[in-house]
């Protein structure tokens, strides 16, 4: 194969590529390159933090640590706070340096903008995230204890290729694959509700059912001897038909937070959403400790290993930091929000 010479934009593309979860090999194929060529420039780019060739007399600049990386150091330096920097470094193949250095930057974190980018916000998603975070911070602000009753809940579907498992949810893309897990996943203060595992997509009928049989009557049980529960769900439309809103309607009234609820949850607004925010990033992490998977039932042992191993005080920090969100949302007008 002749020797191609790549622009940065190429390259750029590549690392990007490759982070994404496609292998050497399929970037590659995409390139038309050798897979040797694309493995020396994400190597480099590992080694140095730069696409393009060395060249005598330049500067290379630090490497870039994604935001999965950082919320994985955070997330494990809370679940054990006696935890050396330099094991969780090597948990995460990463110096112990950039540990430090998110560890201290996490204690001053001040949210920056993100700009949307195509298919996320809408010009009228603004106005409608500023009027739910008014709406929730008010009503946080007369009764303090009402995040420790939001049952946050979320569907999440792995999929697992050979070289990697992706975490797919309502706002990221679906890519082929070798096989698949789905679950519905709940939530509530310091204690997790599922996984319900279940095959397929998640329709109006079989959620419906869920919520009759397993999701509400767990609910309950834990309401039987304490305050009343709220419910949140995302705004898919499988989740937001007449019959689902009529059910939450009558379990949970002025309770629930939806497409179409009494409190209106807004749309393309991950960063509103622990789970998205803070613990698919965990999950997907945890999952990527160099354990191979021969099907979607070995995939399912290891997910629910790591939900019963999850400690109670890393799940409050984790839903604690909702009103935190609320407010940097309206700090910021309204728009998608990141934190370093």
């Amino acid at each position: 194969m002749p020797n191609i010479k790549f622009t940065s934009e190429q390259r750029k593309e590549m690392v990007r590529q490759y982070y994404g979860g496609m292998s050497y090999r399929q970037i590659a194929r995409h390139f038309g390159a050798a897979p040797g060529s694309v493995t020396g420039i994400i190597q480099r780019f590992n080694q140095t933090g730069d696409i393009n060739p060395t060249m005598k007399g330049m500067t290379q600049p630090k490497r870039h640590l994604s935001e999965d990386i950082k919320l994985a150091v955070c997330l494990k330096a809370q679940e054990d706070s006696q935890k050396p920097l330099s094991q969780i470094a090597e948990e995460l193949n990463i110096s112990k340096s950039s540990v430090s250095k998110i560890m201290k930057q996490a204690k001053n974190k001040t949210p920056r903008v993100k700009e949307p980018l195509p298919g996320q916000l809408q010009p009228m998603d603004h106005k409608k995230r500023l009027t739910f975070c008014n709406a929730m911070l008010d009503r946080i602000k007369v009764d303090r204890n009402l995040i420790h009753r939001i049952c946050f809940t979320g569907e999440c579907k792995l999929i697992m290729n050979r070289q990697y498992i992706e975490v797919l949810t309502e706002n990221n893309p679906e890519p082929q694959c070798k096989c698949q897990l789905n679950f519905w996943l709940g939530v509530l203060d310091d204690r997790l509700i599922g996984p319900i595992f279940y095959d397929n997509d998640l329709d109006d009928n079989h959620y419906l059912q869920l919520l009759k049989t397993q999701i509400v009557p767990a609910l309950r049980a834990i309401e039987r001897n304490g305050p009343a529960i709220w419910y949140q769900q995302d705004t898919r439309l499988a989740l937001s038909t007449v019959p689902v809103r009529h059910y939450l309607d009558k379990e949970f009234p002025d309770r629930w937070m939806g497409k179409y609820g009494p409190i209106k949850w807004p749309m393309r607004s991950p960063d509103l959403s622990p789970l998205d925010y803070a613990l698919w990033p965990n999950l997907k992490n945890m999952l990527h400790d160099g354990k191979q998977f021969a099907d979607a039932s070995a995939l399912q042992l290891r997910v629910e290993e790591i939900f019963r191993g999850m400690d109670s005080q890393c799940l409050r920090n984790i839903t604690s930091t909702f009103p935190d969100h609320l407010y940097d949302c309206r700090a910021s007008r309204g728009r998608l929000l990141e934190f370093e």
